[in-house]
């Protein structure tokens, strides 16, 4: 598994609100608060993990990290900017019994969804 060495370990402030900003298959995403900024905090649905046995669970935990570490070497002025990972306290976070990882990112000023619907000529 990686170790948190391999990803950049920040300290974020969950909003008191989370609000749901999109949710998939994988994981859900809400806004935090780092360094004053609103960004977006992406976590694996608990679920995921919950009644899998330690192997399996590693997996998906190093599945994702994998992500954050692909993420953290993008650059480009057309791809969402990766700020870190945290690992959340128990207060107010749905999946800190488990301290399963969460990816922040900055934040979007829409969903990709509506982006691409106000913007059907992208080349």
């Amino acid at each position: 598994m990686a170790s948190k060495k391999d990803v950049v370990l920040i300290g974020v402030t969950p909003l008191t609100d989370r609000d749901e900003l999109g949710r998939g298959a994988y994981g859900r995403i809400y806004a935090v608060k780092y360094c004053e900024t609103i960004c977006a905090a992406k976590e694996i649905h608990s679920i995921l993990v919950e009644g899998v046995g330690e192997a399996e669970k590693r997996h998906i935990i190093e599945s994702f990290l994998r992500e954050c570490r692909q993420c953290s070497t993008l650059r480009h002025p057309n791809v969402i900017q990766f700020i870190g990972v945290y690992y959340p306290t128990k207060m107010g976070v749905a999946n800190a019994g488990m301290r399963l990882p969460v990816m922040v990112m900055e934040m979007m000023a829409d969903s990709l969804t509506s982006f691409v619907d106000k913007h059907q000529k992208i080349p």
